[in-house]
């Protein structure tokens, strides 16, 4: 299976940051779910006005609820 360009491409540049397992979910669901529910996970987190002073760490934690939702509704599992 091939990943188009872009598709990993999300805005999660502080991954390198993450040391409890946030780095693997994140790679695992830019792999496995669509880009449209990327982009919509995307969306959402921006569209959340509690998290626009907070930097990319402290809101990971929505991000990965974000993306753990995507994933459930379509039968992925997300944990390696």
């Amino acid at each position: 299976m091939q990943v188009p360009i872009g598709a990993t491409a999300m805005p999660f540049d502080d991954r390198k940051e993450h040391t409890d397992g946030r780095k693997t979910l994140f790679h695992t669901a830019v792999y496995l779910l669509p880009p449209e529910d990327l982009r919509a996970a995307m969306t959402a987190l921006t569209a959340r006005p509690e998290l626009a002073e907070q930097t990319p760490k402290e809101h990971a934690p929505a991000a990965v609820g974000l993306l753990q939702d995507a994933a459930d509704r379509r039968a992925i599992s997300l944990k390696l």
